[in-house]
């Protein structure tokens, strides 16, 4: 039958979260494929796409369905009652009695069809939203590393094949195979629950059981584990070329073990923690010895994963040189032996144990959910749930047996240095590869319509405007629950900050604010400096100094030392450099500098060590190290492109019409990774210096601000070392002498960055003089999510891009289109002014709409907040607790003529962006 896990809590953000276990054979993403069919409709909501549509329809905190390896899942969490079953209800048909209609198949997996449905002389091509989905998730090097990886690490069982489907076999799939696959899995007794909260067991297990009475028990197929090696494998592979960097210093390789059965959680905490032992620090032994000595750049897919029945244990490295290809694995492998031979120092493993007791008792609002993500994927392997539950016990097992004499030694050799089940995997750079994946899809394209006769090609053509027609009709939501407005709180989260002055030496003052809260013995640190008076030639070296102060050591410790002393007593040294618009008038921006981290309550003076070492003695002379500091955040960005394009397109395009947008464009955009890319070629010796002054300038010239999250306890430990950092820091203030961020681009020009992909990333935006305090920020926020519903109507249904939408960004006053893994360009830019002009029409702005869209702006605003983030808002960006207020009332108060009269804000200054080819 059905099992179930319940937790009872009084976490008011209750979870619940269904799965099945849905093992594949063939590549051709059928549990993928279902997964996205099965949200198309459903015997008691008969409607296209529900899902979508109670994305607006109720306060859910969390939605959502993802296809793993070998089982599906399908979480919600939200903290209304009546909501939660109204969901619960939606996710039961639409999984037990889905429609699976073919037209939904075509949608949402593949088809045949003309480049445009209604033209029989126009092409017959693919098309689909899984297939769009899978050709970009391929394009992207990293993903498609790491299913070559899975394709012979575990060859011959189902974990070999890609269960997101591989774009050369989708096209295998039958709408019938869709259906049986369903009948055979979606079954209660090949199903498992989880739950979470202080909603009655008793009501929720009532409600399941009256959707699932009519199915008789059936047997299930048990997961196979997989047959050990004999001795290690090695295969060559290639892939795409990155347009920037040396093509010769584009080489990946990787060794990856099959370890243990994943059900052995012990077994899986220890293995992790060797595998972070090895590879994760500047005493890592094979950061030392891969990237220190710059045999690569940086690390690439590695770390532990115990997603498959048989965990695993990667170590990746990419930017290598063609004539390093052969020294990776006897370096992975001479390093492995030494370290058996060594030992791990003490001071390593605790700063890790550290680090994840930390991360233990650390209070996030997406505890619960994780939690039961991880217990079904542990049931589903055969494990006992109660052990994936009691994850506090599992860590004091672990850390009874790292007390043993050379445990973590045995166990490394036990599980890499004599594990025969160990596969090499080198993957070459080939300017041949994108055009030949393109052919090859042509040929495949070409043999299945050379196949069709007269009659297909009349079906090919009726089924495309049958479709069409489906995808264009107007329907009766009112079939799904709708959440009611007037159950939406009257106020928001309340997080008040209290603000004192810190007195230093030298009549210098600094702002603190301090919020008290239950913090579990955890505090929490922001340290802020304003940055709107800094040299615009010095701006795109920010991103370099934020990754430098977490990867160089000091005047007085090594980068490794130094590493370690921050591993004992923080969670790291995070910078991040927002720019963030006034809340009157977003043109008025501000370059800020954050850095955050958290502390045991019991370690705050030594965190305050660490960050007054961080902060006043950085050893920027150390080039070899800011080298590979350099080297490893250009290959992060790089990487980070093809699966988050869509983000980079929004900040280039932004960064055309907003001065603001401008900036981060420098820092955070394509514009810094073509600067990185640059500066790795300089000499070393200059981008120290240049470092050294922003640095200097940042820390010693401007004065900084500070919120402290803890327990009221620790406010006066917090002050007083506070205080000293701002002294240890001579901070000497110069006259603000604020100036313009950035001068505005052309108008009408369009950002465009090549990237070797399949599919493309597309972005409008338009400038507003709209603000947060504006009379007009939430009916243009309530705009831009009807816009959305319309975008996903347009791109995504019938265009096949995997995503698409609209936003309006209070804070730098933009109105942001885009569109994620499109198959198109031009047609997609046509849609975005066919939307834009139709915006004012009846239709398009109804009662109903309208309520939709306070709905869901509704559900972001009133989402849980965890302890680290309680006050942030109103401390950085000065969103005070009467402008969130504000903001929030004039949504709920807002007229469908209110949202009419923002469509103007549509014509205003625009520009395009184009990520791809």
């Amino acid at each position: 039958g059905l099992e179930w896990v319940h937790i009872r809590n009084k976490e008011p953000n209750n979870v619940f979260n269904i799965s099945f276990q849905t093992d594949f054979h063939t590549s051709h993403g059928l549990a993928h494929i279902l997964e996205h069919t099965t949200l198309c409709g459903s015997t008691g909501y008969p409607i296209r796409d529900p899902f979508f549509k109670m994305l607006k329809r109720s306060m859910a905190t969390f939605m959502n369905a993802l296809t793993a390896d070998d089982l599906t899942m399908y979480p919600f969490s939200t903290m209304n009652k009546t909501d939660y079953y109204n969901l619960m209800d939606v996710y039961l048909d639409a999984v037990f009695f889905p429609l699976l209609k073919e037209t939904d198949f075509k949608q949402e997996g593949w088809r045949l069809e003309h480049e445009n449905p209604l033209d029989p002389s126009t092409p017959i091509v693919f098309k689909g939203v899984v297939y769009n989905e899978m050709k970009g998730v391929l394009s992207d090097v990293s993903s498609l590393f790491y299913y070559n990886q899975r394709k012979h690490l575990y060859d011959g069982t189902n974990y070999s094949q890609n269960s997101g489907g591989d774009p050369s076999v989708i096209p295998q799939l039958t709408h019938q195979m869709l259906l049986d696959f369903h009948k055979t899995k979606y079954h209660p007794s090949n199903g498992k629950i989880f739950t979470f909260g202080s909603f009655p067991l008793e009501e929720q297990m009532q409600k399941v059981e009256d959707r699932i009475q009519g199915f008789e028990k059936v047997d299930k197929s048990p997961l196979q584990s997989i047959k050990k090696w004999s001795a290690p494998k090695s295969v060559q592979t290639a892939g795409p070329v990155d347009p920037l960097g040396k093509i010769e210093e584009q080489n990946r390789v990787a060794l990856s073990w099959v370890t243990d059965p994943s059900v052995d959680i012990v077994s899986s905490y220890t293995t992790k923690l060797i595998t972070d032992l090895l590879v994760d620090g500047a005493s890592a032994p094979l950061y030392r010895s891969l990237i220190e000595s710059q045999l690569a750049t940086d690390f690439l897919n590695t770390g532990f994963d115990d997603a498959c029945m048989d965990a695993n244990v990667s170590v990746g490295v990419s930017g290598v040189h063609q004539s390093n290809i052969d020294k990776i694995q006897p370096t992975i492998l001479e390093t492995i032996e030494q370290v058996v031979k060594s030992g791990f120092p003490q001071k390593q493993v605790q700063g890790l144990l550290h680090l994840k007791e930390l991360g233990l008792k650390r209070k996030t609002s997406k505890f619960p959910m994780h939690l039961g993500w991880n217990t079904l994927m542990h049931m589903n392997h055969g494990g006992d749930p109660l052990d994936a539950v009691d994850v506090h016990h599992q860590f004091t097992k672990l850390k009874e047996k790292v007390q043993q004499p050379k445990f973590l030694e045995q166990e490394l050799e036990r599980l890499l240095l004599n594990n025969q089940h160990r596969l090499e995997l080198k993957m070459t750079p080939d300017p041949a590869y994108s055009s030949e994946q393109e052919k090859r899809e042509q040929v495949l394209l070409s043999e299945r319509v050379s196949k069709l006769l007269p009659e297909d090609k009349q079906k090919v053509l009726e089924d495309g405007k049958t479709l069409l027609e489906k995808q264009s009709k107007e329907e009766d939501v009112s079939v799904l629950p709708l959440f009611p407005l007037d159950q939406i709180a009257p106020e928001p989260q309340q997080f008040p900050l209290t603000k004192h002055k810190l007195y230093l030496n030298k009549g210098v003052t600094l702002d603190s604010y301090w919020r008290q809260s239950e913090t579990n013995g955890l505090s929490y640190l922001y340290l802020v400096w304003n940055l709107s008076d800094l040299d615009p030639s010095l701006v795109p070296y920010l991103s370099l100094l934020s990754q430098s102060l977490s990867n160089l050591g000091t005047k007085s410790k090594s980068f490794a030392d130094f590493d370690d002393q921050v591993r004992l007593s923080t969670t790291g040294i995070h910078a991040s450099t927002p720019v963030v618009g006034k809340v009157s008038d977003p043109q008025d921006g501000s370059l800020l500098f954050t850095i955050s981290t958290a502390m045991m309550d019991h370690n705050v003076n030594a965190a305050y060590d660490c960050l007054k070492e961080a902060l006043n003695e950085l050893n920027f002379d150390d080039l070899d190290t800011l080298k590979n500091c350099l080297s490893s955040l250009t290959s992060e960005r790089m990487h980070a492109v093809t699966d988050q394009g869509h983000v980079f397109c929004l900040r280039g395009t932004s960064a055309l019409v907003s001065p603001a947008a401008r900036v981060s464009q420098k820092i955070d955009g394509t514009d810094n990774i073509l600067f990185l890319d640059q500066l790795q070629r300089q000499d070393m010796s200059q981008v120290s210096k240049r470092l050294q002054e922003l640095y200097d300038l940042i820390f010693k010239q401007h004065a900084y601000s500070s919120l402290v999250i803890a327990d009221q306890e620790m406010h006066k430990e917090h002050k007083k070392r506070l205080v000293d950092l701002g002294n240890v820091l001579s901070i000497n203030l110069a006259k603000p002498n604020k100036v313009n961020l950035e001068t505005k681009q052309e108008p009408g020009q369009v950002f465009k960055y090549p990237l070797e992909t399949q599919v493309n990333y597309v972005a409008r935006v338009i400038e507003t003089p709209v603000g947060y305090t504006h009379e007009d920020a939430a009916p243009l926020g309530l705009l831009s999510n009807m816009i959305t519903t319309q975008c996903h109507k347009e791109l995504r249904e019938k265009g096949g891009a995997y995503g698409a939408g609209c936003r309006f960004n209070p804070s730098l006053g933009l109105i942001q289109f885009y569109t994620y893994r499109d198959p198109n360009t031009d047609k997609t830019l046509a849609k975005f002014s066919e939307i834009i002009d139709n915006a004012s029409e009846d239709q398009f702005i109804t009662e109903q709409k309208l309520v939709e869209a306070k709905l869901s702006l509704m559900q972001a605003l009133d989402a849980p907040v965890e302890n680290a983030q309680e006050g942030l808002l109103e401390f950085q960006n000065k969103l005070s607790p009467e402008t969130v207020s504000l903001y929030r009332n004039r949504i709920l108060k807002a007229t469908v003529q209110d949202v009419k009269r923002v469509t103007k804000y549509l014509q205003g200054n625009s520009a395009d962006g184009i990520i791809g080819q």
